[in-house]
Parts: structure tokens; C-alpha cells; sequence
């Protein structure tokens, strides 16, 4: 995995990080990225339909894939908002009321205290796992600021294995390409590798 979602103290986490069904994304590691390849694939992406737009037809990433390349539930329940009425849309200069710093949580999370009791361990865990789904799953342009309305899915870690993070996930690529190792693991181990013809134009 790329960026700054992943940490040594993973591995004292492991046991809770697995119980939601993320432990798959955590173990990767050392992913090397050929950035003129993606963006190639960008330029080829049509947000219209969805597809990449290749020489040789369409194709696209599928539920399959993700549940393949990343090891995500994909037939569970929706993820989606929240369901209340608080009355009123927040302003985006209020936003960061309701998110907490990158560099807060990372310090926080690789300051696990020596000893720490299973009670304990589960909130590291939930801070970890809050960085995992901001800076990995659904990165956004909000720089250092990490979301909080992910934070109610992980009270319960039972249901939140049970959740469609698969799908959740899927979506948001769709939207915005914010998922470089997805792509790239799709583009080397899919379809797309065995027609591709162009790849000594990229180095790979």
C-alpha cells in the first residue's frame, strides 16, 4: 500500500484489522507504481459510461476485481450517510470541525502504549482503521484532514465486516480514479495486460 495509511504497529493490530475484513489491504506492500501508465489510463477514462476507452474497445473495473485485487466484502450492506435530520448544511470553512488532523491521528496511532489491554488495542485500532478508509479507500481533496463520518461504521466491527466496503469502494474510483493501486493491479492482472501491445512505452 502507498501513503502514509500504513504503519509497523499494523502488525500489533492485525488481529482487529482482519475481523473487519480489511486485513487483505494491509498486507500489501512495496507497490510500485508506474505513474505514466496511469496516466495514460486517466486520459483513456470516460466518467460518462464509466470505461476506459482502450484502442482495442472498452473495459472497465468490476466488483470482481475488487473483491480480487483487495479482498473486500462486495455483497454486504450498503454503506451510506447518515440517516438524521441535524437541520442545517454546514458551511465547507466549518468542515474541519468535523474531521481530525492526518498528523494528529498518525502520531496517535504509532504511539501504541506498551501492554495495552484489548479495550485499548480496539480504539487503536478504530484509528487506525479511520486513517485506512480516509487516505486509502476515499481520498478526497481535503489535504491533511481526515473525515470523522466514517468513524460510526467502526463501533461495531462484527457489522462492519458485513458492510459492502467492496462496492463503497468501487463507486468512488468511478467517481475519481482515487485509487491508484487498484488500477494498476487491475491493468497488470486482468484482461487488459494480455491485449495491451504499448508496454514498452512505459518502462514496464
Amino acid at each position: 500500500m502507498s501513503g502514509d495509511a500504513r504503519y509497523p504497529t499494523a502488525c500489533v493490530l492485525l488481529l482487529y484489522i482482519r475481523k473487519v475484513g480489511f486485513g487483505h489491504v494491509v498486507e500489501l506492500r512495496d507497490f510500485i507504481f508506474n505513474n505514466a501508465l496511469l496516466f495514460v489510463f486517466a486520459e483513456w477514462w470516460r466518467p460518462e459510461t464509466y470505461t476506459f476507452h482502450l484502442p482495442w474497445g472498452e473495459v472497465t473495473i468490476t466488483l470482481q476485481d475488487v473483491a480480487y485485487h483487495l479482498g473486500l466484502c462486495t455483497d454486504g450492506n450498503p454503506i451510506s450517510g447518515c440517516t438524521k435530520d441535524f437541520q442545517q448544511i454546514h458551511p465547507k470553512d466549518k468542515w474541519q470541525v468535523f474531521g481530525l488532523r492526518m498528523t494528529w491521528l498518525k502520531n496517535r496511532v504509532t504511539h501504541i502504549p506498551p501492554g495495552a489491554d484489548a479495550d485499548t488495542l480496539c480504539q487503536y485500532a478504530r484509528c487506525y482503521l479511520l486513517m485506512l478508509i480516509g487516505v486509502f479507500f476515499f481520498t478526497d481533496k481535503s489535504a491533511n484532514l481526515l473525515p470523522l463520518r466514517w468513524l460510526s461504521l467502526l463501533e461495531d466491527f462484527d457489522a462492519c465486516r458485513r458492510l459492502s466496503w467492496g462496492s463503497a469502494l468501487l463507486s468512488h474510483t468511478y467517481h475519481s480514479l482515487a485509487l491508484p493501486e487498484l488500477v494498476m493491479s487491475w491493468i497488470y492482472h486482468s484482461e487488459v495486460n494480455q491485449h495491451c501491445q504499448y508496454w514498452d512505452c512505459f518502462g514496464y
